[in-house]
């Protein structure tokens, strides 16, 4: 069978593209194993995902319906009692003149 030295080439390059189709083999196994763990991984991810949906979409609603009562709030309440103490504060001025025009008049009188 190994006659001559071209007999023993032959031998070795049969034997390396064995070794490398062994190699390329496993490296499409490896492959294959990493696509499938990946797969899974999304499908889960997926999943996670598809439970906190709802739940963000629930507080998305929620902060909405917060926001409008309190712009409701500040349309209705707050406004409604700045202006009153605006009249308040011009009650105080004008009962604040009052009194310095007693006082003018009280002082002219004495």
């Amino acid at each position: 069978m190994l006659q001559t030295s071209s007999d023993v080439l032959y031998l070795c390059g049969s034997l390396a593209l064995l070794a490398f189709t062994g190699f390329l083999c496993y490296f499409i196994y490896a492959l294959t194993k990493t696509v499938q763990e990946s797969q899974k991984t999304l499908e889960d991810v997926n999943g996670k995902l598809k439970r906190v949906d709802p739940v963000v979409d629930e507080t998305v609603t929620t902060l909405t319906d917060i926001n409008k009562s309190v712009q409701t709030i500040n349309e209705n309440v707050l406004k409604p009692i700045a202006s009153l103490a605006g009249v308040v504060k011009g009650i105080k001025q004008t009962a604040s003149n009052i009194k310095e025009g007693m006082d003018l008049f009280n002082k002219k009188k004495k």
